[in-house]
């Protein structure tokens, strides 16, 4: 394929289809929040690269106002997966730049996923940068809410905004770790205590056990991540998903406890995860063993306590906490579950089954 003879145009109105076929080469996770989620309902906007006859790739570039001013946004970028590489990505981008030109829209936003470390370069490549809370919330304070609506951030958990403007005052700084791991520590916090409360647990009781074991267990998690990347002789970060927080909080709220704090990523420019798959395995199949020696050893405790009644309180919240970390983070489709498979399936073979085991042992014993 040469990108030179790429065509970038507007989907027309019948070409559902042949997007559709664009969004099949992809994972299953990433076909159906592609398609349904980004493409369906931003088609107007869509603009889409033709080789020859054929769709490769869309891209969704769309025009909001936030606090009076015009702001572009690119919702969404998906390339077939069997051209990757190949500078249709590229051109998808500087097309939707180029869109954005004539709009006089001064700052522009970009929701990626840095799984999908393609899209994140990209971004990079042509002047975005990582947009965090902290700066998000210097710079429009309450009106943060707004910017969450208007870019959709709201409904991405586990996605990262970036940001490119020209003015000055407003270039922003990254935050450091701490930050980062206190925002996912109050955050998965808050998630445990609140379905606890669900489940009857003291109202204020409750609080110092979850905030000590939230914070080991996320810690224990992500450290062994780290420690394992460094190992390998590979730089790491951790950083949270302020959307997967909001998102985790709610559902917590219902009674439902779901993990999307963050993650503990590589740190490198133009890192590829497809590449390094044995190394990528290793590292995150650390966080599952983690996770499942603690709720292993809780369980194991909660067995042999009798009469005491904040030590019970105690383990029961850190077997709660890492049992539904290892949950999480053995689904094939996403997080260190999807790394782990695609890595060795016997390994996360094993995992399942040490977790089933786990289970078990919580119904028969």
């Amino acid at each position: 394929m040469d990108v030179n003879q790429l065509v970038i145009r507007k989907v027309q109105s019948d070409e559902d289809e042949a997007v559709w076929k664009v969004a099949k080469t992809l994972s299953i996770r990433e076909r159906y929040y592609f398609y349904y989620l980004i493409y369906k309902p931003h088609k107007t906007d869509v603009l889409v690269a033709v080789d020859g006859e054929r769709i490769v790739g869309c891209v969704i570039p769309t025009v909001a106002v936030l606090d009076g001013e015009k702001i572009g946004m690119v919702h969404g970028i998906f390339v077939d997966s069997n051209v990757q590489g190949k500078g249709v990505g590229k051109a998808l981008v500087d097309a939707a730049l180029s869109h954005f030109q004539g709009t006089k829209c001064q700052t522009l936003y970009y929701i990626v996923d840095r799984f999908n470390s393609p899209s994140w370069n990209m971004a990079l490549h042509h002047g975005f940068d990582l947009f965090e809370f902290n700066e998000q919330l210097r710079i429009y304070g309450w009106k943060i809410l707004s910017l969450w609506w208007v870019t959709s951030y709201f409904f991405a958990p586990g996605t990262f905004m970036l940001r490119k403007t020209g003015k000055e005052s407003q270039i922003t700084k990254e935050a450091g770790e701490r930050w980062h791991f206190l925002l996912a520590w109050f955050g998965f916090s808050f998630a445990l205590w609140a379905v606890g409360i669900g489940r009857g647990a003291p109202l204020l009781d409750s609080i110092p056990f979850v905030l000590g074991v939230a914070g080991s267990s996320v810690f224990a998690h992500e450290l062994s991540h780290k420690l394992v990347a460094r190992s390998l002789g590979f730089k790491t970060v951790f950083k949270v998903w302020e959307s997967g927080l909001i998102f985790s909080a709610f559902w917590a709220l219902l009674g439902g406890l779901i993990p999307l704090y963050g993650s503990t990523f590589i740190r490198q420019k133009d890192w590829s995860y497809s590449k390094n798959l044995r190394e990528i395995g290793l590292i995150y199949t650390a966080g599952p063993v983690v996770s499942l020696i603690l709720a292993s050893c809780f369980l194991a405790l909660y067995h042999y306590i009798v009469n005491i009644e904040w030590l019970v309180a105690l383990v029961t919240v850190g077997f709660r906490a890492n049992y539904v970390l290892v949950l999480f983070n053995l689904i094939p489709i996403f997080l260190d579950g999807r790394r782990i498979f695609l890595w060795n399936k016997i390994v996360w073979s094993l995992l399942v089954i040490w977790f089933a085991l786990l289970v078990g042992a919580t119904i028969f014993l």
